[in-house]
């Protein structure tokens, strides 16, 4: 289970940031931007399982938890700041 309040990464470590998890697409509610490895932030939907496809596939998209991550991201961590990997 996802617990939004926490630092979000996808499946293979990219950051992830979300900013709603009320969207208007039902399967697809979740809103958010990950860091793709071209270097840059994309915008993404996902389920409210945090997968990426609705059919229960798995994709290196799917989201989850940073591992050991108790405490909120902080705010130099959000899409635009300096510190984008």
């Amino acid at each position: 289970m996802i617990d939004w309040d926490k630092p979000l990464q996808t499946k293979k470590g990219r950051k992830a940031v979300i900013y709603t998890t009320e969207g208007k697409d039902p399967e697809h509610p979740i809103v958010g931007d990950f860091w793709s490895i071209l270097g840059y932030w994309e915008t993404a939907h996902w389920t409210k399982e945090g997968r990426f496809f609705s059919g229960g596939e798995e994709s290196d998209f799917d989201l989850m938890n940073v591992p050991g991550s108790p405490r909120p991201m902080p705010q130099s961590s959000t899409p635009g700041s300096k510190n984008d990997e």
